[in-house]
């Protein structure tokens, strides 16, 4: 029976293997360190031989008797070693299990008597199920058979703890990063480029940090450390916070009236990760439509200009500016709406721009100078992108089922290590002529490799 003579054996610890989505060590140093056993894929099972127990060992000093009589316990310790030798198996029920066939080795070997005949078998099927029921207390009562399937579980089974990581989801409005992924319940370290962040959650599955918003730790390779279930912390596969800043400009000219012009030059930036989602289970890799917000410090001054002859004495006049940042923060509030979209596999997407403000925010005034002008009072004009190329909706970057939009777009392109290409969109707005552009290439900061 298994394990007789290795009960004693010691076991080393051998470097752990690494594969994506856990970390394993094999053999197993010890195993009430290890909740989250799983089956080796290359282990071949081994039974004892003889069967029943190996020569010499120190409990029983010699071989083991292989049954009683007629009946045969070879098939019953069989059985037991590969029950012991299954990972994840109940030693109770393995035991329980050995002692139900040993009896019904015996009960083959001495039937019970049919139609009423005297039980000529009865003396010895009762010493053979005293046999098989001392065997059984042998193996599920005593400290050796309690070794022997602890030895047997830590070859059969590896010791694998989670280290994979799925994807990272930039919530830009709330500073904080989420990592999806397998990473254990023990809290272990996240790091972006070489800054740790400050962990907000940790589960098994999820991650929370907090995401600082320029500097270190705003974008790079990100990584985490999660302690190992019987060893050194390990690292997990590294994905990278990617990031895009865009020069924008704006320039809305003859709007409204001949001469007049609004323009400004401000900053996108936008951070995703955009690699292929490899699943935590080894299933097949994916690339997901990405949605991106702004950053918080995004925004786009807007200016005001120009004059519009009103008779020989008399101008329209346009003047005011204002900032339009992404994320309001006191009113009366001006935003500008934005939001990007990418497809990761054909590295293709838009981008969504909108101008709003609430009254009273709105900061481009005309007014009448000179003599002879209309009696009409001060007027507002508002700034606007029209609708682009139409409008579009935009996944949500929490990963959710949610969109966000309409909100008016247009088409971007990017090559095959997501820089941005420079883009010049230009089309007649409310009496004039809109462009809005970035004039050079959009390296990022840490493409996905």
């Amino acid at each position: 029976m298994k394990g007789f003579a290795s009960a004693l054996l010691c076991i080393g610890l051998l470097p752990a293997s690494l594969a994506y989505g856990q970390q394993c060590e094999h053999p197993i140093a010890d195993l009430t360190k290890c909740k989250a056993r799983t089956a080796r894929k290359d282990h071949v099972k081994k039974v004892s031989n003889p069967p029943c127990g190996p020569d010499g060992n120190a409990v029983l000093g010699a071989i083991a008797p292989q049954g009683y009589n007629e009946a045969s316990f070879k098939p019953a310790c069989t059985e037991h070693d590969l029950c012991y030798d299954t990972c994840n198996s109940v030693k109770l029920k393995c035991d329980a299990d050995f002692e139900k066939t040993m009896r019904a080795s015996c009960v083959a070997a001495y039937p019970y008597p049919t139609g009423g005949g005297e039980d000529e078998g009865f003396y010895r099927r009762a010493p053979c199920f005293s046999r098989a029921h001392l065997y059984q207390r042998l193996v599920a009562g005593s400290s050796v058979g309690q070794a022997a399937y602890d030895d047997a579980q830590k070859e059969t089974c590896e010791c694998c703890g989670c280290g994979a990581l799925g994807q990272l989801l930039v919530d830009e409005p709330g500073a904080t990063l989420k990592l999806t992924g397998c990473f254990g319940d023990a809290q272990g370290k996240v790091t972006v480029g070489v800054t740790p962040l400050a962990v907000k959650s940790w589960a098994s599955d999820a991650i929370v940090c907090t995401l600082p918003l320029t500097g270190p730790g705003s974008n790079g390779d990100v990584v985490v450390e999660v302690p190992s279930p019987t060893g050194a912390p390990k690292n997990t596969n590294v994905l990278q916070l990617t990031e895009w800043d865009i020069p924008l400009h704006y320039l809305h000219a003859n709007a409204y009236y001949t001469g007049f012009k609004l323009e400004g030059s401000g900053s996108l930036r936008f951070r995703a990760d955009v690699a292929a989602v490899v699943p935590t289970d080894g299933g097949v890799p994916f690339f997901p439509l990405r949605g991106l917000a702004p950053t918080t410090d995004s925004a786009l001054p807007v200016t005001g200009m120009g004059s519009f002859p009103v008779g020989s004495t008399c101008s329209l006049v346009l003047t005011g500016s204002g900032i339009f940042p992404t994320t309001p923060t006191v009113p009366p509030t001006r935003v500008l709406g934005s939001m990007m979209k990418i497809d990761t596999s054909a590295r293709t997407g838009s981008i969504g721009l909108a101008f709003g403000a609430s009254a009273g925010a709105i900061p481009f005034k005309a007014n009448y100078v000179g003599t002879s002008c209309p009696p009409v009072g001060e007027q507002t004009l508002g700034s606007t992108f029209g609708l682009l190329d139409g409008a579009d909706n935009f996944p949500s970057p929490l990963g959710d089922s949610m969109s966000i939009g309409p909100i008016p777009a247009f088409a971007i392109t990017f090559d095959s290590q997501f820089k941005l290409a420079k883009k010049t969109y230009s089309a007649p707005l409310a009496g004039g002529t809109l462009t809005v552009e970035w004039t050079v290439d959009v390296v990022p900061i840490s493409p996905p490799k």
